[in-house]
């Protein structure tokens, strides 16, 4: 297989860390694997394998492209294209049969001189503005792979293709990462966070769509709680912190340290947007699956997307309303003994959710096409 991207890794987005746990996963299930990347700064100087914790199972190439500052008009289009064509002519080096994986934008412009010896796999995790746009690449491929059930169903309407060809798969979690977190104590006092209150955590980016100004909302109608928000770009954060003290903003913190941030929660948060389409209906969040694995009893908004794995059972779902967040996480704390079992339901479903059982899952789904 070889999964092409064009993405900066390592990179504090989420998609990095997928994009690495999955190839690790595809080798672990017995694809050999090379991850194509562009040749470019990135954000962080840190090994990709250490950063992102994965076994160096998978080889990893840097391809060239013109990389100007985006502040020039159509440097981002340039570096796009010429990373393509290296993409290209490396992958017509190739003589055998192979797997290629790819997600967002790529697609478009590996389809159209990809040999036909190839079987090309579309990982589709938004929505394109332009669905026309897409037509022809999602034809050339043998399978495309959803996150969302939602998704799954309206794919094969959108460009015509079998619903076979149509894999439903959610993102997921390495357990291992979970399975020995720090005391919450020394979580609380290396982020910062008081000893003696409930703490209502929320971990990610803070993008509008993400609706998280729906706990910052809730959050000044629980004043015996601290309502905490580890992640976000520093301007983000910056301008969070003035507009909202009754907020504690820790700022981004590296994966590594996730586990241990989610130990020093009494209950962790999602949100989402719901006016927002993708928070409805395209989005399979990482945290939504390292909060299952964490025991921590999980908030989150009564949307579809979340629907798909998320239930009474597991979680306190609530309207995505200042009101109905403030008012779960009152639940939850008035009710520990409730809170325990869903959280321990949480975590005995999450196993379900591994990347490596996701990675089968596709490649079974696959073959089956081929």
């Amino acid at each position: 297989m070889y999964y092409v991207v064009n993405a900066r890794m390592p990179t504090d987005k989420a998609h990095g860390l997928q994009i690495a746990k999955m190839c690790a996963a595809f080798a672990g299930v017995g694809v050999p694997v090379t991850l194509l990347l562009p040749r470019r700064a990135t954000v962080e100087k840190e090994d990709l394998f250490t950063a992102y914790a994965v076994p160096q199972t998978f080889s990893v190439e840097y391809l060239p492209s013109i990389a100007l500052p985006l502040s020039i008009p159509g440097a981002f289009a340039l570096q796009t294209i010429t990373f393509a064509l290296s993409a290209r002519w490396r992958l017509w080096r190739e003589k055998g049969r192979a797997i290629v994986y790819t997600r967002g934008e790529m697609l478009l412009f590996l389809a159209p001189l990809l040999p036909k010896r190839f079987a090309l796999v579309w990982e589709a995790h938004i929505k394109p503005k332009n669905l026309a746009r897409y037509r022809a690449a999602v034809a050339r491929c043998a399978a495309v792979v959803a996150v969302t059930k939602f998704f799954v169903s309206e794919i094969p309407t959108l460009w015509r293709i079998k619903p076979t060809q149509v894999c439903y798969a959610p993102d997921g979690v390495e357990l291992r990462d979970f399975a020995s977190p720090e005391p919450k104590e020394v979580a609380r006092t290396r982020l910062g966070l008081p000893l003696t209150r409930p703490v209502a955590l929320y971990i990610g980016r803070i993008d509008g769509w993400k609706g998280v100004d729906i706990l910052y909302d809730a959050a000044t109608q629980l004043p015996e709680v601290c309502a905490a928000v580890i992640g976000g770009e520093p301007a983000q954060v910056a301008v969070a912190t003035q507009a909202h003290p009754q907020v504690h903003f820790v700022g981004y913190r590296p994966y590594r340290e996730l586990s241990d941030n989610q130990a020093a929660a009494d209950i962790l948060v999602l949100t989402g947007d719901p006016q927002s389409a993708i928070a409805q209906r395209y989005t399979s969040p990482l945290k939504l699956f390292t909060y299952m694995a964490s025991g921590v009893p999980i908030v989150a908004a009564d949307l579809p997307c979340f629907r798909d794995v998320l239930s009474e059972q597991n979680a306190f779902l609530c309207e995505a309303t200042p009101d109905a967040y403030a008012a779960a996480i009152r639940h939850v704390l008035a009710h520990p003994a409730d809170a325990a079992v869903r959280a321990a339901n949480a975590l005995q479903e999450v196993q379900q959710y591994s990347w490596d059982i996701r990675a089968e899952h596709i490649i079974s789904h696959i073959n089956a096409q081929l």
